[in-house]
């Protein structure tokens, strides 16, 4: 109930910050996903975010289409997609199997396309090499990224 509560109230907090700086005129970046909730640390999350971020600036700040708008949401939605798969395959566990990484290899290539495809203005610093490496997390990834 704690959590409920402290939730809700820092929600409503936020939304009267948002509102007061709107009608002050301000330009406001806001998020139209969640990378993730507010008691998750985890470094992949985190960058995925921080790049998210970065893209909605750039979506803020300079003119842009539906389909421009519609491209750096599918971005950050395949990393997303791409983190949850390499947690699942390649999180340390008790099978020293090789992990079959012919979807990842899929969903890494598309990366490469719709990043050659985005405004290269928007894309954060890193972003060309984003399909090239596995995303980040609590473990070290001890395979090689075959696909490159």
């Amino acid at each position: 109930m704690l959590r409920s509560t402290a939730g809700i109230m820092s929600d409503e907090g936020l939304h009267d910050e948002v509102t007061y700086a709107r009608t002050a005129g301000v330009t406001v970046i806001s998020p139209e996903l969640d990378i993730h909730d507010a008691l998750t640390v985890d470094p992949g999350l985190i960058a995925i975010a921080m790049d998210y971020g970065y893209l909605r600036a750039a979506e803020a700040t300079q003119p842009a289409t539906d389909e421009q708008r519609l491209l750096a949401r599918d971005l950050i939605e395949l990393r997303r997609q791409i983190w949850a798969l390499e947690t699942e395959l390649l999180a340390p566990g008790d099978d020293d199997a090789t992990p079959d990484l012919r979807e990842l290899v899929a969903l890494k290539r598309e990366l490469r396309a719709l990043v050659s495809q985005a405004p290269q203005d928007w894309l954060p610093p890193g972003a060309h090499g984003w399909w090239r490496t596995f995303e980040r997390h609590p473990w070290e990834v001890t395979l090689s990224p075959t696909w490159v």
